[in-house]
């Protein structure tokens, strides 16, 4: 069975428009996490003022942007898509960017291949574990409040390792927010921290729309999005979880699930302390100051 992404073009130049659609017109990949072929569906659009008002109308599955457009630029649509709250996954296609630009679109929420790669360059620190958990819940308040859904933190003080603190964000920022946008209205979020021995346990409970055996058996692949009447008309790429079992791997750890249909989830990564560093060849870890 062939399962469609659609993706949505944002240039001004006719010839990188014109050779995305040709390139991916009649593509297909065989992923061995999905089962069946995946292809894709283009459109193209010259600026970001129409861009916007697309995503509004029908948010695409990926979102190829361009940085310098007529009109607002790439990071402008970037900031716009990030007020609304939109888990477009976007990739920066241009040419131009400056490595200043490069990080603000990363923060802005562009997707940064590199993690995919493995090229990325870690920024491993002795760091507080709770302290980057409680600024992700504090991003995902005004979801939670919207739904009048309870967050919950539980940690014994300080939970400190060497990490990369952008990993650790994506981690818990997926975890947290998937939390909040797949749970009932009036429900709640329990975020508990744990250190034991070596290893820290990460560990997000909902009492959300939950999943049968079969749905869970099918999470931390690429391009899985669980499809039935309570996910229809909630957006996602499908890559969030298999980025936090890549980054889970990074610290020698991986993520779990546990759930019930109609009564929630609980996610869980461990992470070993030491990996981080051991695994990271000729990066010095710094202290937090």
């Amino acid at each position: 069975m062939a399962d469609r992404l659609r993706i949505l073009v944002v240039d001004n130049e006719p010839g990188m428009r014109l050779g995305i659609e040709r390139a991916l017109r009649n593509f297909t990949v065989q992923l061995l996490d999905v089962d069946g072929e995946v292809f894709f569906g283009i459109e193209s659009v010259e600026c970001g003022e129409v861009a916007l008002k697309k995503i509004e109308a029908a948010p695409p599955d990926i979102l190829l942007l361009d940085h310098k457009l007529p009109g607002i630029s790439g990071l402008d649509v970037l900031h716009e898509l990030a007020e609304a709250r939109s888990e477009v996954l976007t990739i920066m296609i241009t040419a131009y960017a400056s490595l200043d630009t490069a990080i603000t679109a990363t923060k802005r929420g562009a997707f940064d291949t590199r993690i995919e790669s493995g090229n990325r360059k870690r920024d491993l620190q002795e760091l507080d574990v709770s302290e980057v958990a409680k600024s992700c819940i504090e991003t995902v308040m005004p979801d939670a409040n919207a739904k009048k859904i309870t967050v919950a933190f539980q940690a014994p003080g300080s939970v400190r390792m060497i990490a990369d603190r952008g990993e650790l964000e994506i981690i818990l920022n997926n975890l947290v927010s998937n939390a909040v946008k797949y749970n009932r209205e009036g429900g709640r979020v329990t975020v508990t921290l744990t250190a034991r021995n070596d290893q820290v346990r990460i560990a997000v409970a909902d009492t959300g729309i939950g999943l049968t055996r079969e749905e869970a058996g099918q999470l931390f692949r690429e391009f899985v999005r669980i499809k039935n009447e309570h996910t229809c008309n909630i957006l996602g790429s499908g890559l969030g979880l298999s980025i936090v079992k890549k980054i889970a791997a990074l610290y020698g750890g991986d993520v779990a699930v546990e759930s019930q249909a109609d009564i929630g989830s609980t996610f869980t990564v461990l992470l070993n302390r030491a990996s981080a560093a051991g695994d990271q060849e000729g990066d010095k870890p710094r202290r937090d100051a």
